[in-house]
């Protein structure tokens, strides 16, 4: 279990506490998970919107932070009659409380074709934050 503290001034404690070390028992360890600030809490879901055989993808992202750095990385792999093509698509995007929409990738689809769209979050450390992936079939 960790437990984070605030502290006037720096010390060993608030040295501890933001490198994620943890003193149990005399001994210092790492937790699996990053309690640091910089590490926004985000949710994501993939728009999917259908004109004819043209589809278009894109992020709706919603954090409980305001203005913390986000990543975001969408690949969108096809495979059909016609084979195989795969596309991606990064960037990054500050985090706000109101839902916001990011990157977008379009693609025709004919029948019979099979879509798998992935989206990840990171923050700045790289870390993921979010994941998503969603599966579409055209009838």
């Amino acid at each position: 279990m960790t437990v984070g503290y605030r502290f006037k001034r720096p010390g060993l404690p608030t040295l501890l506490f933001r490198s994620g070390l943890v003193l149990l028992g005399g001994i210092f360890f790492s937790p699996a998970y990053s309690n640091r600030a910089g590490s926004p809490m985000c949710t994501m879901e993939i728009l999917h919107e259908n004109r004819t055989s043209l589809h278009h993808f894109q992020l709706s992202v919603t954090c409980e932070t305001i203005g913390e750095p986000v990543y975001y990385d969408i690949v969108l792999e096809k495979q059909g009659q016609s084979g195989k093509s795969r596309s991606r698509q990064s960037g990054k995007m500050l985090s706000q409380i109101q839902p916001q929409r990011a990157g977008q990738l379009s693609i025709n689809i004919a029948s019979n074709d099979k879509i798998r769209i992935t989206a990840v979050l990171r923050n700045e450390d790289a870390r993921v934050i979010a994941e998503r992936s969603q599966i579409v079939t055209a009838q």
